[in-house]
């Protein structure tokens, strides 16, 4: 047990976790996101995506890039818990750099995700979010995406379910033949 790693930065109400992946511009590194809450208390403000850096995964620096915040176009920004930013997971970018999908909450789509790509894994770049085709199941209440893997050449991202669909609980799997969407409940393995 390693212990604290990374100290939530002065001002923030609390830090959550994220993901780790390797730098996509550095061998010898690795990068890991992580959220923040920010607001006059516990749940009440805005969660922001920060960024750090590693070479051993046991020591980490802050990066000092802006934080990755909500796109107002297509994401929900203060609106408290209604506004979730949080969570990176990526995959590799067959052009180069990276897409990723987190925790998030889109304005047209609910719930939804939130979808983006890097360059570099250090600054986003918030996308439109992906449609669901939920089919006759209809939509549970809220997702946390949990990670994600291209298998076959499809997507497949794993989220998180407290309230239900179609009466199970879980990390539900949702399957897309391109990163931008649309996904869908997958035919097999449905709930891990």
């Amino acid at each position: 047990e390693q212990g604290l790693v990374l100290p939530k930065s002065e001002g923030a109400q609390w830090l959550g976790s994220g993901s780790i992946w390797p730098d996509p511009l550095r061998a010898d590194r690795f990068l890991m996101n992580i959220s923040e809450w920010y607001g006059p208390a516990m749940l009440r403000g805005q969660q922001q995506i920060v960024f750090a850096e590693s070479a051993d995964l046991r020591h980490w620096r802050r990066l000092d890039a802006a934080a990755f915040c909500p796109d107002p176009h297509w994401y929900a920004v203060d609106r408290d818990e209604q506004s979730r930013w949080d969570c990176i997971s990526v995959f590799p970018r067959g052009a180069g750099g990276l897409f990723g999908y987190w925790t998030a909450n889109p304005l047209a789509v609910r719930p939804g995700f939130g979808f983006g790509f890097s360059a570099d894994g250090r600054q986003w770049q918030a996308l439109e979010p992906p449609q669901i085709e939920w089919g006759e199941g209809g939509p549970p209440t809220s997702l946390e995406v949990g990670g994600v893997a291209v298998v076959e050449e499809r997507v497949l991202l794993l989220a998180g379910v407290i309230d239900g669909y179609k009466g199970q609980r879980g990390m539900l799997t949702l399957v897309a033949e391109r990163p931008e969407g649309p996904f869908r409940p997958a035919e097999r393995n449905l709930f891990m």
